[in-house]
């Protein structure tokens, strides 16, 4: 509850979690909120009064065009708006207003630009309303119109997720998550190290926090320079802070101008749209700078960036669930350029060819030799280049020979 909350406790919650850790504007934010030093937090914090919903929508999308509005979905006529007038229905009338001829009647307005722009205001304040009051802040809203600026028709279908109660919320979203030796890994773009770390017993980032730099390059396996990022983020190192603006977690504002420095020539609407995609409601996002520059940096191109983005910044649990030990990988390859058919390939430069032989049970010298060898069995086995076949077809020659 909040009153179990005391400045006391700030000192406390940078062994909750790895983000908590680090200096940044979300820690920032959360000490003045607890400490209530929160001057500059006040206006925002309060809750939104039901017109200043209706109002803000208004004032964030009236100087859009006409014809940019009329790409809105008309709205339907079986609507009917209990909050638009305190004018009660004629009586002996059984026609029930529609919510257009409400506004129509109310507003003083017939240009159909602006009836649009009502009847989606008045929408917007209705989904956000429970029992004549709502539960949105002031900050909420504003980030809300931020995240869709320029895109009324996205700011009214999705602003039901604004209204999260915490009665609503699952046991799973109630546990308290702690940060894995993978996920404080993964933010600087290192979790290759996280199974020799995991395998000296060092599970969660908080255990790595006792370590020094010489101790995680040892265990970790790690370069000095890799183990020297990594030990400066563990001690929240304030002469590094370029290395801990690395592992901060951005918010909606920095996604966007991130991507924008590295597509100048991309419009704002594409920047928000990735930072769209990229982040929840409130503008958070679970990937770090590192993770969204890297990605930034492979990128092609601004719409390649946007279109990629399920793939190329996989979530932190699809991640952990496709995690495969690079031991296992090593001792494939090994197995395979051990065989005889293996170091063969291998002398030839086609050792990637490996599998495609051992999945014929062609492994020894003999098995080769054996073989009907020839452009339609190689091509049936996997190898598809004419050149690759040719040089394969040369070799056995030779070896035959």
């Amino acid at each position: 509850m909040k009153k179990d909350l005391d400045s006391a406790i700030t000192d406390r919650m940078e062994s909750w979690d790895a983000d908590l850790k680090v200096d940044g504007p979300h820690k920032d934010r959360l000490k003045k909120l607890i400490s209530g030093d929160n001057e500059d937090l006040d206006q925002i914090y309060g809750l939104a009064d039901l017109s200043v919903l209706r109002d803000r929508f208004l004032s964030t999308y009236q100087h859009l065009e006409q014809n940019y509005i009329q790409t809105v979905p008309p709205p339907q006529p079986s609507l009917t708006m209990s909050r638009a007038s305190s004018e009660p229905p004629r009586s002996g009338s059984s026609h029930i207003p529609t919510r257009v001829e409400l506004l129509r009647a109310t507003s003083g307005t017939l240009e159909p630009r602006e009836l649009k722009l009502l009847e989606m205001a008045h929408e917007f304040q209705e989904k956000l309303e429970n029992n004549g009051k709502t539960e949105v802040s002031i900050w909420q809203l504003n980030m809300h119109f931020t995240r869709f600026a320029e895109d009324p028709l996205g700011a009214l279908l999705h602003c039901s997720a604004l209204c999260n109660e915490s009665a609503k919320r699952s046991p799973e979203e109630r546990q308290m998550k702690k940060t894995s030796t993978f996920s404080f890994l993964r933010q600087l773009g290192l979790e290759q190290y996280a199974f020799a770390l995991e395998d000296k017993g060092f599970k969660f980032w908080a255990d790595l926090k006792s370590l020094s730099k010489e101790d995680i390059e040892k265990h970790g396996k790690m370069s000095e320079l890799e183990a020297k990022i990594c030990h400066a983020v563990l001690t929240n190192d304030t002469a590094r802070y370029d290395l801990l603006r690395l592992f901060h977690k951005p918010e909606f504002q920095d996604v966007m101008e991130f991507f924008s420095e590295w597509f100048p020539q991309s419009s704002a609407l594409e920047a928000r749209k990735f930072a769209v995609e990229l982040t929840d409601a409130l503008g958070q996002t679970e990937f770090s700078c590192f993770q969204i520059q890297s990605y930034l940096r492979e990128a092609k191109g601004p719409v390649e960036a946007i279109n990629g983005l399920e793939e190329g910044l996989v979530t932190l649990k699809k991640a952990e669930m496709s995690r495969k030990r690079p031991e296992e990988k090593l001792a494939v390859e090994e197995n395979q350029t051990t065989s005889w058919v293996g170091g063969w390939l291998e002398s030839i430069g086609l050792q990637t060819y490996t599998c495609k032989f051992t999945e014929q049970a062609i492994e020894t010298r003999e098995d080769l030799l054996g073989a009907p060898i020839d452009h339609g069995t190689l091509q049936e086995m996997g190898v598809q280049k004419i050149g690759d076949r040719c040089k394969i077809m040369r070799a056995v020659a030779k070896e035959r020979g």
